[in-house]
């Protein structure tokens, strides 16, 4: 019963706090007082116009390895090229671990990316073992297109 007491009294002290605190936050105006919207910069207004830039090829290839580490193997696959899709998904599955370490445009337009990699056991068995990585530091090209407005990535290969 003592408990019963003591819980009910902390619900009704919780529940005037909160009543307390509402009535502390309701703007004070005074009778005949007339409320007048703060004023918007015209910065602060143009911030709500801005557009978010879309994402840079860099960005692109960012997240599709950061989907491959996080084991997001269907939203990686959706940032590939319709034409590869489906078939990379036991290359991608892969991976244990794939950090991007560097990227860099090449000259041929390709990008070079630098790789952490730890590739599953399992792997050892696909027709070219671990597909083509070591564990540890990998150098890679990625290849992307653009499709709609949209970067997406149409290959990962050992050059340019």
């Amino acid at each position: 019963m003592k408990n019963l007491i003591i819980i009910l009294v902390v619900l009704a002290a919780v529940t005037l706090s909160g009543g307390v605190f509402w009535f502390m936050r309701q703007p004070k105006n005074l009778p005949g007082q007339e409320v007048k919207p703060s004023p918007v910069s015209e910065e602060s207004q143009n911030l709500h116009e801005a557009t978010v830039p879309p994402p840079t090829e860099e960005d692109v290839i960012n997240l599709f390895f950061n989907l491959i580490n996080e084991k997001r193997i269907d939203e990686a696959l959706a940032m590939m090229s319709p034409a590869e899709g489906e078939d990379w998904r036991p290359y991608l599955e892969g991976f244990e671990k794939v950090n991007l370490l560097e990227v860099e445009k090449t000259e041929f337009g390709s990008f070079r990316v630098l790789l952490d990699v730890k590739m599953k056991s399992s792997s050892e068995q696909e027709p070219i073992p671990f597909f083509g990585y070591v564990d540890g530091q990998n150098t890679k090209f990625v290849n992307l297109e653009e499709e709609n407005g949209t970067w997406k990535i149409k290959g990962i290969a050992t050059g340019p």
